[in-house]
C-alpha cells in the first residue's frame, strides 16, 4: 500500500488545544505510520498533501444514536465528522446488520442491544421485557452471545430488576447505560451504573417540592420536563449532592441538549440535511406545546437546564456529546454540532468541548487513543489554523477514515487537481 502524508497540519492535543507547531501524518494501510515534525523531504513514491497549517483532530463521536435501523445515514455522520458512534439500543439484528456494513463506510461502532424495559414497554419495536431475575440473566447473555458492549435501562424497569441487571451485566463484562425515570439517580450511582442517558431528573430524585412530586408525574412528556425544571432549585444542596457523587463515581453523562431543545425552544436544526421522507415523519410526530402559555413556560426553563450542565461541568462530571438522532428534529451529523453549540451557550469553554466531543469518548470505549503512529486513521482536517468556538468545528475541509477520504470539500478536491 502507497504511503499517504499530509504535511504541514496542527495537531489536536488530549487538553482540547491545537499545536502551534506543523507536522507530518503518514498514513498507512488505514493506521498512522508516523507523525513527525514538518519536512521538505519525503519517502520516494509517497503520496503527499498539503494541509496548509490548517487544525486536525480526531474524528467526532456521537454516544448517543440510534441508527441501526437507518444504515442510509451512516455517510451523513461521516460527512460532518463524526467517525465513531454508540448505538444506544437497538434490535440484535439491526445491530449486526450496522456491523456488517463496510468499516471505511460507517463510523466505527460501540453498540448496546435492545432497550431492557418493564411490563408494559415504553418501545415494544425496540425492546425486551423482563419480569423476573430469571428473565434479566437470560437477557444479559443474550448481550453477551450478539457482542455488544453495553446494555440499555430504560424508564419502566423496575427498581430490584435494575439492580439485578446491572450486577448481572458487571458480572459478564457489559457495561449499562441508563434512561432512567423510576430510581433516583443516587442510587443507581451506588449500584454502580456506567452511563446516565438525557437531562433526565425528575420527581423520584426529590429535587422539586415533594407536593408537587405526583402532579409532575402525571404530566405526559416534554410537557413533564419544563414543569419540572420550573419547579426546580438549582441552589439546592441535594442537587449539588449529586452533581459531587456523579464526578466522584466517575459516571459518565449524555446530555442530549438537542433532542429537549426541539421540544421546548421549537428549534429544528438543519432539515435541509434530511431526505424528504424523514422531514415527514418527524412533522408527524412533532412535539406540541398545549397553547402559548405552555409554549412560554418551556422557554423561560431552557436556560435553568443549560445552568445546570455548567454547573456539572464545574462539579466535574464527565460529560460527553450524544445527539439521539435520528430523533425528531435531530438530522444525523449536523446535529451533532448543534449539540456542541448548546454546550458552548451554557458555558462551556471550547477546549472541554473538544474533550468531550473527540478524546473522551476513545478512553471511555478503550479504543485506541487517535492520532498515534499505529492507531486507526479516522481524523478531521478543517478550514482553520486554530480554533475559537464551535463554529470553526463546522468548517470541514476533509474527513478520513481508516485512511480513505470518506468526505472531501469540494474547494479541496479542487485545490488537489
Amino acid at each position: 500500500m502507497r504511503l499517504w502524508v499530509l504535511r504541514r497540519v496542527r495537531l489536536g492535543q488530549p487538553d482540547g488545544s491545537v499545536s502551534n507547531v506543523e507536522s507530518d501524518v503518514a498514513v498507512e494501510g488505514g493506521r498512522i505510520a508516523w507523525v513527525r515534525p514538518a519536512a521538505s523531504e519525503f519517502p520516494e513514491g509517497a503520496v503527499v498533501d498539503d494541509g496548509r497549517g490548517r487544525a486536525r483532530l480526531p474524528g467526532f463521536v456521537d454516544m448517543h444514536v440510534h441508527l441501526a435501523r437507518y444504515r442510509e445515514f451512516l455517510s451523513d455522520m461521516l460527512r460532518w465528522g463524526v467517525t465513531g458512534l454508540r448505538e444506544a439500543g437497538s434490535p440484535f439484528p439491526a445491530v449486526l446488520a450496522l456491523r456488517s456494513v463496510p468499516e471505511t463506510e460507517r463510523p466505527v461502532v460501540s453498540s448496546a442491544g435492545p432497550l431492557v424495559d418493564g411490563d408494559p414497554p415504553r418501545w415494544p419495536a425496540l425492546s425486551v421485557v423482563v419480569r423476573s431475575v430469571e428473565n434479566v440473566r437470560a437477557v444479559v447473555r443474550q448481550h453477551q452471545d450478539a457482542g455488544v458492549e453495553w446494555v440499555k435501562a430504560y424508564h419502566r424497569l423496575p427498581p430490584a430488576l435494575l439492580a439485578t441487571l446491572i450486577r448481572e451485566a458487571h458480572r459478564h463484562g457489559l457495561r449499562v447505560m441508563g434512561h432512567l425515570g423510576q430510581v433516583p439517580w443516587r442510587t443507581v450511582l451506588a449500584w454502580g451504573i456506567d452511563s446516565l442517558e438525557h437531562v433526565r431528573l425528575g420527581p423520584v430524585d426529590g429535587l422539586i417540592p415533594r407536593r408537587f412530586a405526583a402532579e409532575v408525574d402525571a404530566i405526559p412528556w416534554p410537557m413533564k420536563d419544563f414543569r419540572f425544571w420550573a419547579l426546580v432549585n438549582l441552589q439546592s444542596d441535594r442537587l449539588r449532592r449529586l452533581l459531587d457523587e456523579m464526578a466522584c463515581r466517575g459516571v459518565l453523562w449524555t446530555p442530549t441538549l438537542t433532542v429537549l431543545a426541539v421540544a421546548l425552544v421549537r428549534q429544528t436544526p438543519g432539515e435541509r440535511y434530511v431526505p424528504r421522507w424523514l422531514r415527514e415523519r418527524w412533522r408527524a410526530k412533532s412535539y406540541r406545546l398545549q397553547g402559548p402559555d405552555s409554549q412560554k413556560q418551556a422557554r423561560a426553563v431552557w436556560p435553568r437546564i443549560l445552568r445546570l450542565i455548567v454547573m456539572a461541568y464545574r462539579a466535574g462530571v464527565r460529560m460527553v456529546v450524544g445527539t439521539d438522532t435520528p430523533n425528531v428534529h435531530t438530522p444525523p451529523g449536523w446535529s451533532f454540532h448543534w449539540e456542541l453549540r448548546w454546550l458552548e451557550r451554557a458555558g462551556v469553554p471550547l477546549r472541554d468541548i473538544v474533550q468531550m466531543a473527540c478524546w473522551r469518548p476513545y478512553e471511555v470505549l478503550a479504543w485506541p487513543m487517535p492520532l498515534r503512529p499505529g492507531s486507526p486513521a479516522d481524523f478531521v482536517l478543517f478550514d482553520a489554523t486554530e480554533l475559537r468556538s464551535v463554529r470553526d468545528l463546522r468548517r470541514i475541509r476533509r474527513v478520513i477514515r481508516l485512511g480513505q477520504t470518506a468526505f472531501l470539500h469540494p474547494t479541496e478536491a479542487i485545490l488537489g487537481r
